[in-house]
């Protein structure tokens, strides 16, 4: 016999057992209820006899003697006992603000110049101006227009004039000395 099947007949024996156990308790309670209850009788002998109950009388019919207990007044609620009823309080009106004149807002300036004016170069006759900036060097001439934003009016000497486009703003940019 192989430990397979060995195994599904102890399984096989464990339920008849199982099962016989049970039909024995099922047996054993249905005998128990079909027998006569010897306290039952006991107790019915011992149990007074019931009176019957007066007949009710009709719902219209008051008795007698019958009169309403007088009633006391309602003591007087405290003021804090009521509040939690009460509509809550509107909210504290704040006075208007005296009108205040704001400041006229200072006039628009242009940005910083992101180059710096580094020389001059003057070649035939052509003026340029020698830009630079961290990223990149600029040669730019009269009516230029640097990064979109700045137009190169004049270069004189020492100074470069700028036109902020967006603005229009001037700006004067001055060499700066070593």
């Amino acid at each position: 016999m192989s430990p397979a099947s060995r195994a599904g007949s102890v399984l096989s024996r464990r339920h008849w057992i199982l099962a016989l156990a049970l039909g024995a308790t099922v047996a054993a309670c249905m005998w128990a209820a079909q027998l006569p209850d010897a306290d039952s009788a006991e107790l019915a002998e011992a149990r007074p006899a019931r009176r019957p109950l007066p007949a009710a009388a009709p719902a219209t019919a008051q008795p007698v003697h019958w009169t309403p207990a007088p009633r006391q007044p309602w003591p007087e609620a405290e003021p804090a006992a009521l509040a939690a009823w009460q509509p809550a309080l509107p909210p504290p009106v704040q006075p208007p603000q005296p009108h205040q004149v704001q400041p006229a807002p200072p006039p628009p300036q242009a940005p910083p110049f992101p180059y710096q004016l580094i020389g001059r170069l003057v070649q035939a006759g052509r003026v340029q101006a020698l830009l630079g900036s961290e990223q990149r060097s600029l040669a730019v001439q009269a009516g230029d227009t640097i990064d979109g934003q700045w137009r190169v009016q004049a270069i004189g000497d020492d100074s470069l004039e700028l036109l902020w486009l967006p603005g229009p703003l001037p700006q004067t940019l001055r060499l700066k000395p070593l």
